[in-house]
C-alpha cells in the first residue's frame, strides 16, 4: 500500500510506514516475509519515524495528530495524541538520546515534544511564519539539540531545549 517512510530495525529487519494504507510494515530480511500491523487509531497515516535505542518503531501519525509507537518485540502500540487547535499534522518524528520523541508540524509552524513516560507535549513555536516542518533530526548529545529544515524558507532552525 505504499512506502512513505522505511527505517532499520537492530535485527537487520526493515520497518515500513505507509501513509496511504494506514498501516506500518515489518519486512523480514531473511525470508522477505511482510507483517503488516494497523494502529490503534483508524487511517492514523503513518508517514516518517524512526527506531530508538531499544528496537522500537516511532512514526507521526499524519491523519490522526498524534505520535505513534510499536514495539516489535511486543507487538503492542502507543499513541500520544499531539495538542493543537486545529490539525496538528505530524510529518515525521525523531527520537533523541534521553528517549523523547520530537515532531513537526506542516502547517502549524510548531515543533512537538513528547515525554513518553509522562505524556506530557512540549510545544516550540518557530521564528518564522509558514515553515512547513517535514523532518526533524536530533544530535546524540545528553543535552540533544533538534534540526530543523524550514521548507517554505532558506532557512535551518536549532532548538536547544533550556531544561
Amino acid at each position: 500500500s505504499g512506502v512513505y517512510g522505511l527505517e532499520a530495525l537492530p535485527n537487520g529487519n526493515a520497518m515500513v510506514f505507509s501513509l496511504g494504507g494506514g498501516v506500518i510494515v515489518e519486512v523480514d530480511a531473511k525470508t522477505g516475509k511482510n507483517t503488516v500491523y494497523t494502529p490503534p487509531t483508524e487511517r492514523a497515516g503513518p508517514r516518517r519515524g524512526a527506531i530508538d535505542a531499544q528496537g522500537r518503531a516511532w512514526f507521526a501519525e499524519y491523519r490522526a495528530g498524534k505520535i505513534g509507537m510499536f514495539d516489535p518485540s511486543t507487538k503492542a502500540f502507543k499513541e500520544w495524541a499531539v495538542p493543537q487547535l486545529g490539525a496538528a499534522d505530524p510529518y515525521s518524528v525523531a527520537v533523541d538520546e534521553n528517549g523523547e520523541a520530537w515532531s513537526g508540524g506542516m502547517y502549524t509552524d510548531y515543533v512537538f515534544r513528547l515525554n513518553p513516560a509522562t505524556g506530557k507535549v512540549t510545544k516550540y513555536l518557530m521564528p518564522t511564519v509558514n515553515v512547513n516542518v517535514r523532518r526533524v533530526d536530533v544530535d546524540r548529545s545528553a543535552k540533544p539539540a533538534v534540526w530543523i529544515g524550514a521548507n517554505h524558507h532558506p532557512k535551518i532552525i536549532k532548538i536547544e531545549p533550556l531544561d
